[in-house]
């Protein structure tokens, strides 16, 4: 399921996912060395080992905007492109937990499990949702900044509506109200209602009449597309007011770039301290679990959208590899990188340097994994101790993410940043230096992620139909009524089974759209 890797102590295997349709993930950065030919592998048409020239790319004085790139060949992202296919991965697993007691809307809800949200799913979900979403935003930001410095912004407009616009109307009309016609007809299996095609087809009409925007999982799409607009509109403002000024000296051009990398080191240290107050005034209005039309979107989590794609758009001009934030650490020494082609195999005739040197650790995963779960509970504990020390008692019905002006709703807007900042650097750092390779695997592969985005809803819903209907109801036996089973063991059970059959056919059916059915590639 993981790419297989060169070094045993890696272990065998590493998930691939999504995430979009951003163009492929490429360079780390800019390269500088001498001029040299490796031999190229092809692998489903792709270069995986780009010849290199002899070329230096400045960083341009504006940290959005680096020098467009002509000649430069870039090494791919593999690192990137694992983690796409992981975050779709633990996407779809996300979605499926909602089926057997998790929290969240989704359009089927098995009968084995009661409606109470299940206390094991629950810490799964905010650690999840806190670092997922974030990561998939600043990789769409670092490839848009990639793309748009090799292509005119209409160019990359034009493409991003192709591989974004299309999808999202498509999925809105016609999958999407697939899906919940697939649950609904379940819901009434013992009333006559289910083989009357007149009755189905009033229904899908009156879905079409009362649709006021965009539908289901393709809101990341229709929200990126909106920032790739942004993005592509503001380096066009930039490249407009270089063309009508003179050329700076070299004093004033080092000063500019100066002030662009204080601002940015700025962000990485604190800005998600502005993100966190920001999402709790804007939760006062919009607390967690409110859509806003037309776009599909909960509100409450977009300044950390906004947040993590304009760092990845920065990055590129910031030469960072990847996501960084305040608990990084330098290394000692900056390490001396052998450089290996991007199959992994040694270049004994030439020495290069395909990507650039890290310099900064994060903290390792294992332990970003228990902070952010360990420090969950301060979410309950919290409010409960200003509650005794303010002498003002505590709502017994509070959620913390139900907004308003209270400590619950604070707590957990800042600990939902606190973990994106902590865990989402060390996800990537992690990525980074263990699946830095192409994935090997015929069913787990990065080019595949986006369409088994688009489709693990219907897919999902048809599995966990079938599942439900044969394991669990009146003839089923796993609907036991014991507390150890509906709350705890067998939530985790049918999550973690179902989940990975979900994701295992989501990306088998991704797989034969794209491979077998024209004009997908272009799309998916």
């Amino acid at each position: 399921m993981f790419p297989r890797l060169q070094n045993p102590e890696l272990g065998h295997t590493a998930v691939s996912a999504l995430a979009h349709a951003n163009m492929s993930s490429y360079n780390r950065q800019p390269l500088t060395s001498q001029s040299l030919s490796p031999t190229p592998r092809s692998i489903d048409g792709i270069d995986y080992c780009p010849s290199l020239t002899n070329t230096k790319i400045p960083i341009h004085e504006f940290a959005m905007e680096p020098l467009p790139i002509t000649s430069a060949k870039f090494i791919r992202r593999h690192d990137l492109d694992n983690l796409r296919s992981f975050l779709i991965f633990s996407v779809i697993i996300h979605h499926t937990t909602i089926a057997y007691g998790g929290h969240g809307l989704w359009p089927f809800h098995s009968s084995c499990f009661p409606a109470t949200a299940s206390p094991v799913l629950l810490p799964f979900e905010a650690v999840a949702q806190s670092c997922g979403m974030g990561l998939f935003f600043w990789i769409s930001g670092r490839m848009s900044a990639h793309s748009l410095s090799r292509s005119p912004p209409f160019q990359f407009v034009r493409r991003k509506v192709v591989r974004l616009g299309i999808p999202t109307v498509v999925y809105t009309v016609l999958l999407n109200p697939l899906v919940w016609g697939l649950a609904i007809m379940v819901r009434k299996s013992d009333e006559n209602e289910v083989g009357e095609a007149e009755a189905n087809w009033r229904q899908l009409v009156g879905y079409w009449r009362g649709l006021r925007g965009v539908k289901g999982v393709v809101w990341y799409c229709a929200v990126l597309l909106i920032f790739d607009c942004v993005s592509a509109f503001s380096l066009s403002v930039f490249r407009s007011r270089k063309a009508r000024i003179e050329l700076k000296d070299d004093e004033e051009r080092e000063r500019s770039s100066s002030w662009a990398e204080v601002i940015y080191r700025s962000f990485r240290a604190w800005g998600w301290l502005l993100v966190a107050a920001i999402s709790f005034f804007v939760r006062i209005w919009y607390p967690v679990g409110i859509v806003l039309d037309p776009l599909c979107i909960q509100v409450a989590y977009l300044p950390q959208y906004v947040f993590a794609y304009t760092m990845g758009v920065l990055s590129l001009g910031q030469g960072e590899e990847r996501f960084a934030g305040p608990f990084d650490r330098p290394l000692p020494f900056a390490p001396d990188i052998t450089s290996t082609s991007a199959l992994g195999t040694e270049v004994i005739t030439q020495r290069i340097q395909p990507k650039a040197k890290e310099n900064r650790t994060a903290i390792p995963l294992r332990r970003a994994l228990a902070i952010s779960f360990l420090t969950l509970p301060l979410c309950g504990i919290i409010p409960k101790l200003w509650a005794r020390c303010s002498g003002h008692p505590l709502d017994p019905s509070s959620n913390p993410t139900a907004g308003g002006l209270s400590p619950s709703a604070l707590t957990y807007a800042f600990w939902n940043e606190f973990s994106f900042i902590v865990l989402g650097p060390s996800v990537m750092f992690y990525f980074q230096n263990h699946y830095d390779r192409p994935a090997t695997s015929w069913l787990w592969q990065p080019r595949f992620s986006y369409g088994s985005y688009l489709l693990h809803p219907l897919v999902s819903v048809g599995i966990e139909v079938g599942v439900d209907g044969l394991l669990c109801g009146e003839n089923g036996w796993c609907g036991s009524n014991a507390v150890w089973w509906s709350l705890f063991v067998g939530p985790l059970v049918f999550t973690t089974v179902v989940g990975c059959m979900n994701a295992s056919v989501a990306f088998a059916v991704a797989r034969g759209l794209v491979g077998y059915v024209p004009g997908m590639k272009k799309i998916l």
